[in-house]
This record gives C-alpha cells, structure tokens and sequence, in this order.
C-alpha cells in the first residue's frame, strides 16, 4: 500500500480540520510484518489472562476476609481495580487501535480506548502517592492521627473524580476519522485531534507532570524518609532487643514491598510517557518503538499481584488459602507466618497489643508504643487509652 503524497496529507488535514501528522496516521496503520504482528497478539492475550487471574486474585483477598480489609489494603484493592480496568478495556482497544485499519467498533469504545489507559494511570499514581503520604505519617510522625477507613474511601472518591476531570479533555478531543481517500482501502481510524496543537501541548505536558513526575518525586521522597526512619528505629527498653528487632524487620519488609510496587509502576509507565511527551514536542517516534513501549506499560497489571505474594506474608498466605494447589506459595511462607505463638513484652500493653495482631493474623505494624510510653502505661493506663492506636488500620 502506497502512502499518501504530502499534498494529500495537507488536504486530509484540511478537511477534517485537526493537527494529525504523518507520523500519528502511519502510526495507526498495521504496517508491521506478520510475525510481529503474531508476536504482540500473543504478548497481549497472556498479558489479559495473567491481569486478570492476579488481580482479581487481590481483590478477592481483601473483599472475603475482613482481617484484611485495612486501610492500606483498601488502597491496594484500589490498585487492583484501576489495573482491571486497563486490563479488560484499555489494553485491549489500545492494541486493537494500533493494529487495525478499520475501526469496528462503536464510537464509544473509540473514546474508552482513549480514556481508559490515562485514567488508570492517573488513579494508580494518585492511590501511590496516597498510600506514601499515609506511611509516612505513621512512621515519621507516629503521633499524627491516622487515617481511618472513612477517610481512605473519601480518599479514593477523590481520586477518581479528581483522575476523571483531569482526564476528560482526552476523549472529548477523539473521534473517529476516515482516511480512506488517501489510500486504496477502507481506513476509519480513531484518533485523538486538537483544533489548537499549542493547547494540545500544553495538556499534555501538564498532564505529565500531574500524574507521573510530581507524584514520582513525592513517593521517593516519603519512602527515603520511612527507610531512614526504621534503619534508626532502635528503642532499647522493657520489650527486649530480640523482639525489637524482628518488628523493625518485619517493617523494612512492609516499605520495601510498597517501594518495589512504586519502582516498577515507574519503570514500567516511564517509557510510555516519555514517548508521548516526546512525540508532544514534534520528536519522531518509530511506530515499533511505541508499540513496545505499550506492551511494557501493560505488563505493569501482572506485577502487583506478583509482588504481593512474594513479600507480603499475609497476601502470601490468603492466596495459598484460596490456591491451596499452588504449593510454592506455602513453600515461601515463614515458619513464623505459620504458628501462632509470639514474643510477648514485659508490658501488659505491649503484650495485649501483641497477641490482638497474632489474633488478627497480621505481625507487625507501623505503628508501635515506644519504650517510654510502655512504662507510662504501667503507671497511668488511661493516657495510652485516651490515644487509640490504629492497629486494625496500619498493617497488613
């Protein structure tokens, strides 16, 4: 198939009255050879199928058992959803899009395809940087009060409104376009076009900086701070060196599975964005180039789950309870993960603290009394009363 002459490219431009440049058209075009085209078929099935499994895996976890319905897990569960979305229509479209001459589609789906992919990455960032805010608090400033349940679900409320509004000018600015007069065939493409290229510019660089870069800076921020506080976290006292130790372990543990989610969300949307930005600014991109750069980005819906069950005991522990076949989960689980007997501290606090998380089926928490308020506690209990720690909500 020949491609159009420049001067059919200007009155193709003309006549639908939108800033569409060579390189987006022919970026819609299946141009690619055969195998390839096979290649990322076959990438985007298993990509689908694996999504699916380990997300709803997730949110089953959280919805069934109701020691797991924590703050944090409620956020996570969030992550979950968002990664669904993008998994059964946004990743999906998205590939259709780019491969496809013709667009079969109803309009609608045109626009989801669009929609769909910045919302999700708007959601997943936001509940990221959420998710920073409220273990930094816990652990850098423990005597903040936390959040609690309602305030996460408002949380969340805002999240999504707030990802929609900002997203929004993405599917109002798509369309579907034919193109069939400057080639030999039937080519209906759906694409995104701005009247005003400088405002579409202007968008997108904005819209960079709000979902991905400010909110990746502000996560490495919280998570350097929370590393650096438990790496100092050592409180000689009534509860014991051996004990003290394995609760700050137990934390580390907790920071660096939160840390690998944020690490690779950003590995995997860096290149993506990049892109984007950089085909923003007039930089020619390779068709192939932004093809894998997608298939990378989707790949970031099957890491999550993955991560959960590799270092997160509990997530561990209730995914081998619903996949009791899957022996290498129980294989991974500490022996300590598996009884039910602990340390107990000298204080009768502590010790009540202790056993209510081992009743609870969650370890440790962010959130601990320290050594001087243990023995405040022993002379007048009810100023550690008057103080609810959160310990339903800062664990795990």
């Amino acid at each position: 198939m020949d491609e159009p002459t420049s001067t059919e490219y200007d009155s193709l431009l003309e006549s639908n009255g939108s800033n569409v440049t060579k390189h987006d058209l022919t970026c819609h075009l299946p141009v690619a050879h055969p195998v390839i085209k096979a290649f990322i078929a076959l990438l985007t099935i298993i990509i689908i199928l694996l999504g699916v499994f380990g997300n709803v895996l997730v949110c089953l976890v959280v919805i069934r058992r109701p020691k797991m319905r924590t703050v944090i897990n409620i956020f996570i569960c969030n992550l979950a959803v968002s990664d669904l979305l993008y998994t059964l229509l946004g990743f999906p479209l998205t590939v259709t899009m780019a491969m496809s001459y013709v667009w079969v589609l109803p309009k609608i789906f045109c626009q989801i395809s669009v929609e769909l992919p910045a919302l999700t990455i708007f959601v997943s960032s936001f509940t990221l940087t959420a998710i920073a805010a409220d273990r930094f608090c816990l652990v850098v400033y423990p005597l903040v009060k936390p959040i609690n349940k309602t305030r996460c679900y408002m949380t969340l409320a805002f999240i999504w409104i707030s990802s929609i509004a900002l997203t929004l000018p993405i599917p109002i600015h798509t369309d579907l376009i034919d193109f069939s007069f400057a080639y030999d065939r039937v080519v209906i493409i759906c694409q995104e076009y701005w009247l005003n290229l400088q405002a579409r510019t202007r968008y997108s660089i904005a819209m960079f900086m709000i979902q991905f870069w400010y909110p990746l800076i502000l996560v490495t921020i919280a998570h350097t701070c929370i590393s650096v506080k438990l790496s100092r976290n050592v409180r000689p006292g009534m509860r014991g060196r051996e004990s003290e130790y394995r609760e700050n372990r137990r934390r580390q543990r907790m920071n660096r599975m939160l840390s690998a989610v944020v690490v690779v969300f950003a590995v995997c949307w860096s290149p993506f964005n990049v892109f984007l930005l950089l085909n923003e600014v007039g930089v020619a991109i390779p068709c192939v180039w932004t093809l894998i750069t997608q298939m990378i980005a989707g790949s970031n819906v099957i890491m999550n789950p993955i991560l959960y069950a590799w270092l997160n005991d509990n997530f561990r522990k209730e995914f081998h309870r619903i996949l009791p076949f899957l022996t290498c989960l129980e294989d991974l689980i500490p022996d300590a993960g598996k009884s039910t007997t602990g340390v107990v501290s000298g204080s009768n606090v502590n010790g009540n603290l202790k056993r209510r998380g081992q009743e609870m089926g969650t370890g440790g928490t962010y959130l601990q009394p320290t050594a001087a308020e243990s023995t405040a506690s022993t002379r007048a209990t009810p100023v550690l009363n008057t103080r609810k720690l959160p310990v339903e909500d800062t664990k795990m």
